[in-house]
Formats: C-alpha cells, structure tokens, sequence
C-alpha cells in the first residue's frame, strides 16, 4: 500500500504571522491538529487556476 498520503496536518500558530489571513478562516482558527481517515490527495494553484 502507498504511504503518500496527507495524515494529519498541524497549524504552529507561533509562526504564523499576526495578520495572516489564516487567522481570520474560522474553521481554522480554533484548531491546531486535524487528521484524515482516508485517503486525501490536494490539488493547489492560484484561485482561478484551471487544470486540464
């Protein structure tokens, strides 16, 4: 089986600077841990980016 995968994430809100807007994602910004059951694959680019 492939261990690639995202398991958990972890937020050290120490280096995060104090007027990111990280701070400002409610659904983060309680929350210093968060872990996946499945299998989880991210696709990241600029907003608007389309991938074909």
């Amino acid at each position: 089986m492939n261990d690639n995968y995202i398991r958990k994430v972890h937020i050290d809100w120490d280096i995060i600077p104090k007027d990111s807007y990280l701070r400002n994602i409610d659904a983060l910004k309680h929350l210093e841990d968060f872990s996946f059951n499945n299998r989880i694959t991210f696709f990241v680019g600029e907003n608007g980016t389309v991938y074909k």
